[in-house]
């Protein structure tokens, strides 16, 4: 699951060009960030563990599912659509490198989109806007 996880962070990184993800996020998280990381950013955390689909007695692919998400902190909606948007150009469709495994499809499957409140010391009521997609990835082994 990690591996799957880790290839979607290096290929959302990977997006330098003008007009890019990471024109206007400041990194790209496998799981929470830390309580020091600077906003806006993305993390990506796993919705689904990995099922396996046999035949022939063997194990054919793996189906997992990826929340990928923008998080803007205060009052950035317009920003979190920016970001999802720019999230879904590069991972809908995508080739992903994933070690020990070839990618069979990575798609697009459902929006999520929440504000969180934040209740933590010297949060104050902070605002955190998020907004992401639930990505299906397809492997097979080698």
């Amino acid at each position: 699951m990690g591996a799957v996880r880790d290839a979607i962070c290096l290929h959302l990184q990977g997006d330098l060009g003008s007009g890019g993800l990471m024109e206007i996020v400041t990194d790209v998280y496998p799981g929470a960030p830390t309580d020091l990381a600077e906003h806006p950013l993305v993390v990506v955390v796993a919705h689904r563990a990995p099922r396996g689909s046999y035949a022939f007695q063997g194990l054919d692919h793996e189906v997992s599912q990826y929340l990928v998400k923008g998080v803007v902190k205060g009052s950035g909606t317009a920003l979190a659509s920016e970001i999802n948007r720019r999230i879904r150009a590069r991972l809908d469709g995508a080739e992903l490198v994933v070690e020990g495994r070839t990618t069979l499809l990575a798609s697009w499957e459902q929006d999520v989109e929440y504000p969180e409140t934040g209740t933590g010391d010297g949060e104050d009521g902070t605002t955190y806007h998020h907004e992401g997609s639930i990505y299906e990835v397809w492997t097979e082994p080698e």
